[in-house]
């Protein structure tokens, strides 16, 4: 469980880490971009917690 959470947690960290740097090469180069990088991460996220919330309940 611990091991588990774990995991997660630091896939959320990767994540993060690669959208800043992705935000920082799209804020370089097209500094209009910003309004798209926030919807593709507003996604990436409800896919993310869609698949955990379907991960856990198929658990139980």
């Amino acid at each position: 469980m611990v091991i588990r959470l774990i995991r997660v947690i630091s896939i959320f960290f990767v994540l993060y880490f690669l959208s800043a740097w992705v935000l920082h090469i799209m804020v370089e180069y097209t500094p209009n971009a910003l309004p798209l990088f926030f919807v593709g991460l507003i996604v990436l996220l409800v896919v993310i917690a869609g698949y955990l919330i379907n991960h856990y309940r198929r658990r139980q």
